[in-house]
């Protein structure tokens, strides 16, 4: 059994899993200590900041990541390979370049607007922020094309481990929003950096992109770069318009439950981590069958594990709350039941628009988010105008995900049969299958 465990943790599941569990836990810790040395006004402010850049980098991510993994994992020559990535640093470079001055003069027109000079501090900040963060999100981006999830743990950890380190010491000398901001930026550089230095980040195939592969990722990437936001939309539009209508205090308290479903999310971002690269494999070399099986048994697997993760989530919210936060946000209790909830949906909508990027149907996926996106931001301005209540606005994110696992089964019709009970038989096979080589004693 000590021989099988061992060959468990060197599996790529386990070491996805690892990864980004460490990080979310590291996260986690960090979110506390914010969420006790702020008021809810503070941590309001610094989530929309977090929350901005976060739907920068998911621009960018999606622009690159998905494309640049798909096609590392068609070509079978490094020299094939070096194209890939040299156009994939050119256009991190570019959409960066773009995209964080924009937001910067967004944040500046508010702040003359309203004369808040948090925003001030964020439009400052914005533009080094998203840059100095580039080398360390290649690297992960090139170490899962190459399925190298091993590295990939140390890129996240240092990521972590440097922002929970200057939290604390924000912590001790009384540094405020602005210190925070700082940290965050040093702590995306450092990664970066140590990446770099060992070469994970390919930064040395710079000048080895072409105009045609540029145009090939980018034709790829708008549409997965749509689906990404539209998808990070989903959870940060809740966080803006709650800002909007009911300000920073109550952001921060629904910031609160946001950080605790981001925890339930861990083993299906390991998962959907693994399982992209090996299904766009599959199904470039025709072996369309495997495709079809691995599909159903991750999708089904995911979903069976998250459910005891979301009903422990429900039946224990109150301590989930006062574990992270102390007491002072008590209210974010039934945002947690009602995350908790929607979080068992989550596997099945997000397997279904992998599915849709790898059969090069990005256009689909992004017309998925699309529609989810809508029905969440109508929802969300309807029950703060008629209830100004933070509980309603989770209650709508039930529908959302439902409404996103019924378009993807539309979609993938004819092209890969939705069979729900084949899934979850096949998940529950699985889950027997795993338990059996690593714990059993057959």
């Amino acid at each position: 059994m000590i021989g099988r465990l061992k060959q468990l943790l060197k599996t790529n599941k386990f070491l996805s899993l690892f990864s980004s569990g460490t990080a979310a836990v590291l996260g986690l810790f960090t979110f506390g200590l914010l969420a006790r040395d702020f008021s809810p006004a503070e941590l309001g402010y610094w989530s929309i900041f977090l929350s901005v850049y976060t739907l920068f980098d998911m621009l960018r991510t999606g622009l690159i990541s998905s494309a640049m993994i798909k096609k590392i994992n068609e070509y079978d020559t490094e020299d094939e390979v070096k194209v890939v990535i040299g156009s994939g640093w050119k256009l991190s470079v570019l959409i960066t370049f773009i995209g964080s001055i924009i937001i910067s003069l967004v944040f500046l027109v508010i702040y003359l607007f309203n004369e808040d000079s948090y925003f001030l501090t964020f439009s400052i900040w914005f533009i080094p922020t998203s840059f100095l963060s580039l080398p360390h999100s290649m690297s992960t981006w090139i170490l899962n094309a190459y399925v190298k999830f091993a590295k990939i743990v140390w890129v996240r950890f240092f990521l972590q481990m440097g922002f929970l380190i200057g939290v604390i010491v924000g912590s001790q000398t009384g540094g405020g929003v602005e210190f925070v901001i700082i940290a965050y930026l040093l702590s995306n550089f450092l990664p970066g950096l140590y990446a770099t230095v060992k070469g994970w980040n390919k930064l040395k195939y710079w000048n080895e992109g072409s105009k045609e592969m540029d145009r090939g990722l980018f034709n790829f990437g708008k549409y997965s770069m749509g689906s990404m936001i539209g998808s990070n939309l989903l959870r940060s539009s809740d966080s803006y318009l709650i800002f909007a209508f009911l300000g920073p205090a109550a952001q921060g308290i629904y910031s609160v439950a946001e950080k605790i479903v981001g925890l339930f999310d861990i083993p299906l971002r390991a998962f959907v981590g693994i399982a992209f690269p090996q299904l766009a494999k599959k199904y470039a070399v025709g072996l369309y069958d495997e495709f079809q099986d691995e599909f159903e048994r991750d999708a089904g697997f995911s979903t069976l594990l998250l459910l005891p993760i979301s009903i422990l989530a429900f039946v224990f919210a109150e301590q989930l709350v006062f574990w992270l936060s102390g007491d002072g946000y008590m209210e974010a209790a039934n945002v947690v039941r009602i995350f908790a909830v929607y979080t068992a949906l989550t596997p099945l909508d997000r397997f279904s628009g992998i599915a849709l990027d790898v059969i090069n149907r990005p256009d689909l996926n992004f017309w998925k988010v699309v529609i989810m996106l809508s029905a969440n931001v109508v929802g969300d301005i309807a029950v703060l105008y008629f209830t100004q209540d933070i509980f309603w606005v989770a209650f709508v994110s039930i529908f959302t995900f439902a409404t996103g696992i019924g378009i993807g089964f539309i979609f993938l019709k004819g092209k890969l049969p939705f069979r729900f009970s084949i899934i979850l038989k096949k998940g529950f096979n699985e889950g027997l299958r795993l338990v059996k080589k690593y714990v059993g004693n057959s």
